[in-house]
């Protein structure tokens, strides 16, 4: 009977290391839309998807010339620019950075789409340039 919870208590922590590692790795790839593309701008932070809420550094947030895309192990988004209506104001989420809550008429993404990020003004800026509207910061 010792050795099960002696096993149990090894078994836990090395499944919540080896999902934590998935997670971060997963997100570190490219999708296959990516292929060709140069990123203008890529970080790896947080993000708030619908109910999900990963904090960094499980998301890799990527800027290309025509799309965003937000890529973690379970889920993957690509958003085209043309897509998104607007980017609302810099919101704080304390340690978790600062949030750009990002609306769109995307079919198939979650309608709350807020990137978490240290540097949300340089984001800001590559939208900006990219005919996205951004509410002041």
């Amino acid at each position: 009977m010792t050795t099960i919870y002696i096993l149990g208590a090894v078994a836990a922590p090395v499944a919540f290391v080896a999902i934590f590692f998935y997670t971060w790795r997963a997100g570190a790839k490219p999708l296959p839309e990516e292929a060709g593309h140069s990123p203008i701008y890529q970080e790896l932070c947080g993000a708030r998807f619908g109910v999900t809420r990963l904090s960094r550094p499980m998301v890799r947030w990527t800027l290309y010339k025509d799309f965003l895309v937000a890529n973690c192990g379970f889920k993957r988004y690509l958003l085209r620019y043309e897509n998104i209506d607007s980017v609302g104001g810099p919101k704080h989420f304390g340690k978790g950075g600062v949030g750009l809550p990002i609306r769109h008429s995307a079919p198939r993404l979650p309608s709350t789409f807020i990137l978490l990020t240290d540097n949300h003004r340089k984001i800001a800026a590559v939208l900006r340039e990219h005919g996205v509207h951004v509410d002041a910061e």
